[in-house]
Protein backbone atom coordinates (compact mmCIF):
# COMPACT_ATOMS: atom_id res chain seq x y z
CA UNK A 1 0.00 0.00 0.00
CA UNK A 2 3.03 2.30 0.30
CA UNK A 3 2.99 2.92 -3.42
CA UNK A 4 -0.55 4.22 -3.12
CA UNK A 5 0.25 6.40 -0.12
CA UNK A 6 3.17 7.86 -2.00
CA UNK A 7 1.01 8.91 -4.94
CA UNK A 8 0.05 12.50 -5.39
CA UNK A 9 -3.35 13.59 -4.10
CA UNK A 10 -4.64 14.28 -7.61
CA UNK A 11 -3.79 10.78 -8.76
CA UNK A 12 -5.39 9.29 -5.65
CA UNK A 13 -8.59 11.20 -6.32
CA UNK A 14 -8.57 10.13 -9.96
CA UNK A 15 -8.12 6.47 -9.05
CA UNK A 16 -10.84 6.70 -6.39
CA UNK A 17 -13.16 8.36 -8.90
CA UNK A 18 -12.47 5.66 -11.50
CA UNK A 19 -13.11 2.92 -8.91
CA UNK A 20 -16.37 4.52 -7.83
CA UNK A 21 -17.42 5.01 -11.44
CA UNK A 22 -16.76 1.33 -12.15
CA UNK A 23 -18.88 0.30 -9.18
CA UNK A 24 -21.73 2.60 -10.18
CA UNK A 25 -21.51 1.45 -13.80
CA UNK A 26 -21.64 -2.19 -12.68
CA UNK A 27 -24.67 -1.50 -10.50
CA UNK A 28 -26.32 0.39 -13.36
CA UNK A 29 -25.72 -2.40 -15.87
CA UNK A 30 -27.06 -4.95 -13.40
CA UNK A 31 -30.08 -2.73 -12.78
CA UNK A 32 -30.82 -2.48 -16.51
CA UNK A 33 -30.55 -6.26 -16.84
CA UNK A 34 -32.97 -6.70 -13.94
CA UNK A 35 -35.41 -4.20 -15.45
CA UNK A 36 -35.32 -6.06 -18.76
CA UNK A 37 -35.85 -9.36 -16.95
CA UNK A 38 -38.73 -7.84 -14.97
CA UNK A 39 -40.33 -6.54 -18.16
CA UNK A 40 -39.99 -9.96 -19.80
CA UNK A 41 -41.45 -11.60 -16.69
CA UNK A 42 -44.45 -9.26 -16.72
CA UNK A 43 -45.09 -9.94 -20.39
CA UNK A 44 -44.78 -13.68 -19.79
CA UNK A 45 -47.19 -13.49 -16.87
CA UNK A 46 -49.75 -11.59 -18.93
CA UNK A 47 -49.56 -13.62 -22.14
CA UNK A 48 -49.09 -17.06 -20.59
CA UNK A 49 -51.15 -16.78 -17.41
CA UNK A 50 -53.44 -13.74 -17.18
CA UNK A 51 -54.87 -13.95 -20.71
CA UNK A 52 -55.37 -17.75 -20.58
CA UNK A 53 -57.07 -17.37 -17.20
CA UNK A 54 -59.45 -14.81 -18.68
CA UNK A 55 -60.20 -17.09 -21.66
CA UNK A 56 -60.83 -20.15 -19.50
CA UNK A 57 -63.02 -18.19 -17.10
CA UNK A 58 -65.01 -16.83 -20.06
CA UNK A 59 -65.50 -20.37 -21.39
CA UNK A 60 -66.69 -21.59 -17.99
CA UNK A 61 -69.15 -18.70 -17.69
CA UNK A 62 -70.48 -19.32 -21.21
CA UNK A 63 -71.05 -22.98 -20.36
CA UNK A 64 -72.98 -22.19 -17.19
CA UNK A 65 -75.01 -19.56 -19.03
CA UNK A 66 -75.81 -22.11 -21.73
CA UNK A 67 -77.21 -24.49 -19.13
CA UNK A 68 -79.53 -21.77 -17.84
CA UNK A 69 -80.53 -20.81 -21.38
CA UNK A 70 -81.55 -24.39 -22.19
CA UNK A 71 -83.79 -24.39 -19.12
CA UNK A 72 -85.34 -21.16 -20.36
CA UNK A 73 -85.85 -22.75 -23.79
CA UNK A 74 -87.94 -25.48 -22.17
CA UNK A 75 -89.97 -22.99 -20.16
CA UNK A 76 -90.54 -20.80 -23.23
CA UNK A 77 -91.58 -23.56 -25.64
CA UNK A 78 -94.59 -22.52 -27.68
CA UNK A 79 -93.98 -18.81 -27.01
CA UNK A 80 -92.33 -16.07 -29.13
CA UNK A 81 -89.42 -15.98 -26.65
CA UNK A 82 -88.38 -19.53 -27.54
CA UNK A 83 -86.39 -18.50 -30.64
CA UNK A 84 -84.61 -15.82 -28.62
CA UNK A 85 -83.35 -18.43 -26.16
CA UNK A 86 -82.31 -20.73 -29.03
CA UNK A 87 -80.12 -17.94 -30.40
CA UNK A 88 -78.70 -17.24 -26.94
CA UNK A 89 -77.85 -20.91 -26.47
CA UNK A 90 -76.02 -21.02 -29.80
CA UNK A 91 -74.15 -17.82 -28.93
CA UNK A 92 -73.07 -19.31 -25.60
CA UNK A 93 -71.63 -22.42 -27.25
CA UNK A 94 -69.87 -20.30 -29.87
CA UNK A 95 -68.39 -18.09 -27.14
CA UNK A 96 -67.20 -21.15 -25.23
CA UNK A 97 -65.54 -22.63 -28.33
CA UNK A 98 -63.83 -19.34 -29.14
CA UNK A 99 -62.58 -18.91 -25.57
CA UNK A 100 -61.16 -22.43 -25.47
CA UNK A 101 -59.44 -21.88 -28.83
CA UNK A 102 -57.90 -18.64 -27.52
CA UNK A 103 -56.77 -20.48 -24.38
CA UNK A 104 -54.92 -23.06 -26.46
CA UNK A 105 -53.00 -20.38 -28.38
CA UNK A 106 -50.87 -19.54 -25.35
CA UNK A 107 -49.61 -23.12 -25.19
CA UNK A 108 -50.69 -25.92 -22.89
CA UNK A 109 -49.06 -28.48 -20.62
CA UNK A 110 -49.57 -32.24 -20.82
CA UNK A 111 -51.94 -32.08 -17.85
CA UNK A 112 -53.94 -29.30 -19.47
CA UNK A 113 -54.07 -31.25 -22.75
CA UNK A 114 -55.57 -34.22 -20.92
CA UNK A 115 -58.22 -32.06 -19.26
CA UNK A 116 -58.97 -30.27 -22.53
CA UNK A 117 -59.41 -33.60 -24.33
CA UNK A 118 -62.01 -34.62 -21.75
CA UNK A 119 -63.63 -31.20 -22.06
CA UNK A 120 -63.80 -31.53 -25.85
CA UNK A 121 -65.51 -34.91 -25.59
CA UNK A 122 -68.02 -33.61 -23.05
CA UNK A 123 -68.66 -30.51 -25.15
CA UNK A 124 -69.60 -32.66 -28.14
CA UNK A 125 -71.95 -34.59 -25.87
CA UNK A 126 -73.57 -31.33 -24.74
CA UNK A 127 -73.97 -30.14 -28.32
CA UNK A 128 -75.61 -33.44 -29.28
CA UNK A 129 -77.89 -33.12 -26.26
CA UNK A 130 -78.85 -29.60 -27.32
CA UNK A 131 -79.83 -30.87 -30.77
CA UNK A 132 -81.97 -33.61 -29.20
CA UNK A 133 -83.58 -31.05 -26.92
CA UNK A 134 -84.45 -28.78 -29.82
CA UNK A 135 -85.88 -31.72 -31.76
CA UNK A 136 -88.19 -32.50 -28.84
CA UNK A 137 -89.17 -28.89 -28.18
CA UNK A 138 -89.86 -28.21 -31.86
CA UNK A 139 -91.90 -31.37 -32.50
CA UNK A 140 -95.03 -29.92 -34.07
CA UNK A 141 -96.89 -33.23 -33.80
CA UNK A 142 -97.56 -32.69 -30.07
CA UNK A 143 -98.78 -29.73 -28.03
CA UNK A 144 -96.55 -27.30 -26.14
CA UNK A 145 -97.29 -28.83 -22.73
CA UNK A 146 -96.18 -32.26 -23.91
CA UNK A 147 -93.02 -30.80 -25.47
CA UNK A 148 -92.21 -28.93 -22.27
CA UNK A 149 -92.65 -32.08 -20.21
CA UNK A 150 -90.41 -34.09 -22.57
CA UNK A 151 -87.81 -31.32 -22.58
CA UNK A 152 -87.76 -31.20 -18.80
CA UNK A 153 -87.24 -34.95 -18.72
CA UNK A 154 -84.20 -34.57 -21.00
CA UNK A 155 -82.71 -31.88 -18.76
CA UNK A 156 -83.19 -34.06 -15.68
CA UNK A 157 -81.69 -37.16 -17.30
CA UNK A 158 -78.76 -38.40 -15.12
CA UNK A 159 -76.42 -38.87 -18.11
CA UNK A 160 -76.33 -35.24 -19.33
CA UNK A 161 -76.27 -34.00 -15.75
CA UNK A 162 -73.18 -36.09 -15.03
CA UNK A 163 -71.53 -34.68 -18.14
CA UNK A 164 -72.37 -31.14 -17.03
CA UNK A 165 -70.98 -31.79 -13.55
CA UNK A 166 -67.76 -33.21 -15.02
CA UNK A 167 -67.39 -30.20 -17.30
CA UNK A 168 -67.83 -27.81 -14.40
CA UNK A 169 -65.18 -29.67 -12.40
CA UNK A 170 -62.82 -29.67 -15.39
CA UNK A 171 -63.26 -25.94 -15.85
CA UNK A 172 -62.56 -25.41 -12.15
CA UNK A 173 -59.34 -27.46 -12.38
CA UNK A 174 -58.11 -25.55 -15.42
CA UNK A 175 -58.90 -22.19 -13.84
CA UNK A 176 -57.17 -23.16 -10.57
CA UNK A 177 -54.08 -24.30 -12.49
CA UNK A 178 -53.86 -20.94 -14.25
CA UNK A 179 -54.28 -19.08 -10.97
CA UNK A 180 -51.42 -21.04 -9.37
CA UNK A 181 -49.16 -20.48 -12.38
CA UNK A 182 -49.99 -16.77 -12.39
CA UNK A 183 -49.23 -16.54 -8.66
CA UNK A 184 -45.86 -18.27 -9.14
CA UNK A 185 -44.98 -15.92 -12.02
CA UNK A 186 -46.02 -12.95 -9.91
CA UNK A 187 -43.72 -14.07 -7.09
CA UNK A 188 -40.83 -14.28 -9.56
CA UNK A 189 -41.62 -10.74 -10.67
CA UNK A 190 -41.61 -9.56 -7.05
CA UNK A 191 -38.21 -11.16 -6.48
CA UNK A 192 -36.80 -9.35 -9.51
CA UNK A 193 -38.31 -6.08 -8.29
CA UNK A 194 -36.76 -6.50 -4.84
CA UNK A 195 -33.41 -7.21 -6.46
CA UNK A 196 -33.70 -4.06 -8.57
CA UNK A 197 -34.70 -2.03 -5.52
CA UNK A 198 -31.63 -3.20 -3.59
CA UNK A 199 -29.44 -2.29 -6.56
CA UNK A 200 -30.97 1.19 -6.66
CA UNK A 201 -30.44 1.68 -2.94
CA UNK A 202 -26.84 0.54 -3.33
CA UNK A 203 -26.33 3.14 -6.05
CA UNK A 204 -27.81 5.88 -3.88
CA UNK A 205 -25.64 4.94 -0.92
CA UNK A 206 -22.58 4.78 -3.12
Amino acid sequence: MKWFLNLKVGIKLTLAFLLMSSIVAGIGIRGIQNMQALNEQLQKTFHHHVEPLEHMSAAAIAFQHNRLTRMEMVAAVGTPQYEEFVLKSAADMRRMDESLAAFRKAGTTATEDKLLAQLDADTESVKSGSLRLRAVLEDASVDAATREKAGTALLLDPGPRQVATRMRETFDQLVDMQKKDAEAAQNEGKALYESQKMMFLGTVVA
